[in-house]
């Protein structure tokens, strides 16, 4: 790989509609724009996750896997990518059982995502490699993402101790 080459993801169709409209942007908000989007280069382009999904099936009415499925036949030139949490799919506060999210990234791949970002914040870095297996077994890329942050929680002693 060229070192001095820069590359970018693009994550309007998941972080903006995110943190903008509360994941309600539709496939039909996206197809328009979609076959334009794949000709501009981005290494990859972002879209919803397991929470996202959730979404999209409940208040939006939409089969997420078609959306995938659609997206990927408009852009063959650029991977779809989605994320997952090692912890949950649907909520920030419901566990779901491991073989559940294997099971979300299988289907995925099978449906046209060629790479993930785990965003999981290092809590059970077992478990983010558990899952980043997974994924590259199926033939996805795995992108690993490091957060940091200043908090009460988070000071020094935080960053510097090591996990049991």
């Amino acid at each position: 790989m060229d070192e001095k080459k820069i590359t970018f993801v693009d994550q309007t169709f998941r972080d903006a509609q995110q943190s903008l409209w509360g994941f309600t942007m539709r496939t039909d908000h996206i197809t328009p724009i979609a076959e334009v989007m794949d000709q501009v280069g981005f290494k990859s382009i972002g879209t919803v996750g397991g929470h996202g999904m959730t979404v999209q099936t409940r208040i939006l009415g939409e089969d997420p896997w078609e959306r995938i499925r659609l997206l990927s036949k408009m852009m063959p030139n650029t991977p779809l990518e989605t994320s997952f949490m090692i912890a949950s799919l649907a909520s920030f506060d419901i566990d779901t059982p491991r073989s559940i999210i294997e099971l979300w990234i299988k289907r995925c791949v099978a449906n046209g995502i060629r790479s993930f970002w785990n965003c999981d914040y290092q809590t059970d870095m077992e478990t983010v490699r558990y899952f980043s297996e997974i994924a590259k077994n199926e033939g996805a890329k795995n992108v690993g993402g490091l957060m940091y942050t200043f908090s009460p929680a988070h000071d020094s002693e935080h960053w510097h101790a090591r996990p049991e």
